[in-house]
């Protein structure tokens, strides 16, 4: 880390980090056009707080389908669905939202080749079989709506009762920027699911305080509904001990929930952080690992709130279960991935990483002006990874100067696009945030064994301004998030309405495009 962070990334905000090699214009899926970000021209859209944020989008044509939240001054939040016009005026509405019934949180959504589109919702009224499967036509009209039922089709001895009664198909709270719990792929006109559910007891007594299952499922769409083509066990009931984390980049949420990728080839791949809880029930079910390496250093242990490593585990599209592989970077001392994506055969992470010196000690930095060096060296973490082996392609981090972090990637045909925040600090001694984010977008090329990333420098050190949703087309680059967005202790005192946000998009084109 540098000795003067701020000077860095006001330099980044200017230069960004970029990383050459050679000068081939044809990417390895023969797009023949590149992104330049470092000269690329970005239009920003801010909304003032309290407004819809985008958590996901997805470019389809020339129409943009972002995942948005709002939080009002009574700390209520509420999700919907928009669809904007690709090249409309600047700040112009949706050309149509959807929003669900009252209390009913939308967790994902997957754009099909129809252009329907399949919504992940949870019923958060209910108490039982509170999650949904919506689908919509291309106009936002509602078609189909249904709960998920419990799995009917996990091979015997997957669980240790009968499926119904332990998997109840419901989450927990989350809070309004998190992502759900309930994550869809789309297949074509079908979908993959996987997701995380408070498990039960057999035996019918109220369900286990802090214990999982994770269960990854192939759904057909019929023409008037979804039908269950088959399921499997990704984890057994496990343990996980709240990880207190403050939400404000979602970083709990992001050690208990699955993440899901989706091959070229229908392989659905699941990913999720490899605690104590997890590795014991696999010993149990899957018996691909002996109990000795679930207290490893492969392992995160219980009560353990920075050190996450990550485990993904492939099933084929007949649902042939593959390996588990585990990811550890070397000398990492703190350790979280958010989001993962899959294209022929490869599987790319990103995250956020503070590694350790040689002595097994963390870098701290200082924010300046005499102060201590007390502040954790967080990185924005990139890994490319062979999908069935776990061996590693490319591995490498982000530095701009202060803490970094991805919370989102995807795989284009046009490359790896990955967002996240820049620019923040947070102490050595808790998990207050000290300073308000930028956003932060890169792009990975794994050939190239390259990175490019921009920070986008935003006036405030006390609010967060970053990205949670990003894609790519062969025009440019949609991010979007939260922007004047609170930071940890934004609501102290009862000051709820501080607990509000508005919304950010950046739209990234190459010079010669945006003319």
């Amino acid at each position: 880390m540098t000795d003067d962070p701020r000077a860095l990334s006001m330099l980044t905000a200017l230069l960004p980090l970029v990383f050459l090699a050679c000068s081939s214009d044809t990417t390895s899926d023969g797009a023949t056009e590149r992104i330049d970000l470092e000269s690329a021209t970005i239009r920003t859209t801010e909304t003032p707080r309290p407004s819809f944020a985008g958590l996901q989008v997805r470019l389809v044509g020339d129409r943009v389908f972002v995942l948005e939240v709002v939080r009002d001054v009574e700390g209520r939040s509420s999700r919907r669905l928009a669809v904007y016009a690709r090249n409309g005026v600047e700040g112009a509405a949706p050309l149509w939202t959807w929003m669900g019934e009252p209390n009913e949180s939308l967790s994902d959504f997957a754009v099909h080749p129809s252009g329907e589109i399949t919504v992940a919702t949870e019923n958060l009224a209910g108490t039982a079989s509170q999650f949904r499967l919506v689908r919509l036509d291309a106009g936002g009209a509602l078609r189909t709506r249904a709960p998920l039922s419990a799995p009917a089709t996990l091979p015997d001895g997957s669980l240790d009762g009968p499926a119904a009664a332990i998997v109840r198909m419901r989450s927990t709270d989350d809070g309004a920027l998190e992502k759900g719990w309930l994550r869809v792929q789309p297949r074509g006109e079908d979908v993959t699911l996987a997701y995380l559910s408070v498990a039960g007891r057999s035996d019918g007594t109220p369900d286990a305080r802090n214990e999982y299952v994770t269960i990854v499922e192939a759904m057909r769409w019929s023409g008037v509904g979804y039908d269950e083509s088959w399921s499997r066990v990704v984890d057994g009931r496990h343990h996980i001990e709240p990880i207190e984390w403050h939400d404000e980049f979602g970083w709990m949420n992001a050690a208990l929930r699955p993440v899901l990728a989706l091959d070229d080839d229908g392989t659905a791949i699941v990913g999720r952080t490899f605690s104590q809880g997890r590795c014991a029930s696999l010993t149990r079910t899957t018996h691909e690992f002996e109990q000795s390496i679930c207290d490893t250093k492969k392992v995160s242990p219980f009560f353990n709130i920075d050190y996450q490593p990550f485990a993904t585990t492939s099933f084929s599209i007949a649902g042939v279960r593959g390996r588990t592989n585990i990811v550890v970077p070397d000398h990492a001392g703190e350790f979280l991935v958010f989001d993962m994506a899959a294209r022929t055969g490869r599987l790319a992470l990103v995250g956020t990483l503070a590694r350790l010196d040689a002595n097994g000690h963390h870098i701290y930095y200082s924010s300046g002006n005499g102060a201590p060096n007390n502040l954790v060296p967080y990185d924005g973490y990139i890994g490319v990874f062979d999908r069935d082996t776990g061996a590693v392609q490319y591995e490498t981090s982000v530095d701009q100067g202060r803490a970094d972090y991805f919370a989102t990637i995807h795989w284009t045909k046009e490359g790896i696009v990955a967002a996240g925040a820049s620019d923040w600090d947070r102490w050595n001694g808790g998990m207050s945030i000290l300073r308000g984010a930028d956003p932060l977008i890169a792009l990975i090329d794994p050939e190239r064994r390259t990175v490019t990333a921009r920070r986008i420098a935003f006036p405030s050190d006390e609010r967060h301004f970053h990205g949670l949703g990003v894609d790519m087309d062969s025009t440019g680059i949609v991010m979007v998030g939260p922007a004047d967005a609170p930071m940890t202790h934004s609501g102290d005192g009862g000051n709820i309405a501080n607990r509000t946000f508005g919304g950010l998009r950046l739209d990234v084109r190459n010079a010669a495009a945006s003319h």
